[in-house]
């Protein structure tokens, strides 16, 4: 019924349960592949220019900062396994199977809702995303999640089309 970190560390990182060492073992991979990735984006951040001419900022300074804020929480992982500071090593259960279902029910719902953006347009694929998402984390009245849901997404086309000047998906119904 539940699923357990050392389960997953088994069958996704393929470690084993030696003494709670698995968990070190996958943040440590996870810590050392995230740093080498970002150091890799700060040096290529850096050949972009930090400012253009009349426009302030350049597109070298967000991948840069990005960079270096997940050089700084990797580096911050790995300090904190490579020192055994580490509070879930006693191998407990970290994620029940219904929570990890949760989690990948959101994530289908965030792509289902980039997926039929094209088709039915920003506005109201907005009110289904926020309808849905209210609905199951808040578990309030349909009536509630959709009156949010058309407040969320009147407020954010008109904050990006009208202030914003930006393009956004309109579908068949041009909202």
């Amino acid at each position: 019924m539940f699923i357990s970190h050392v389960n997953y560390c088994t069958i996704v990182c393929g470690l084993q349960n030696r003494g709670g060492i698995y968990l070190r073992k996958a943040n440590i991979i996870v810590a050392s592949t995230l740093l080498a990735l970002s150091i890799f984006i700060i040096y290529q951040a850096k050949k972009l220019p930090a400012s253009i001419p009349g426009a302030g900022l350049g597109p070298g300074v967000v991948p840069f900062w990005l960079a270096l804020c997940l050089a700084f929480l990797s580096s911050l992982l790995l300090i904190t396994n490579l020192l055994n500071i580490d509070k879930y090593a006693s191998g407990q259960i970290i994620l029940s199977r219904q929570e990890l279902m949760s989690v990948g029910v959101i994530f289908l719902t965030l792509i289902l809702y980039m997926i039929f953006m094209e088709y039915l347009g920003f506005g109201i694929a907005t009110i289904f995303l926020v309808t849905f998402l209210s609905k199951r984390l808040g578990n309030y009245a349909l009536w509630k999640c959709s009156l949010l849901g058309i407040v969320v997404a009147v407020v954010s086309v008109q904050v990006f089309r009208n202030f914003l000047s930006m393009p956004l998906p309109t579908g068949f119904l041009g909202f």
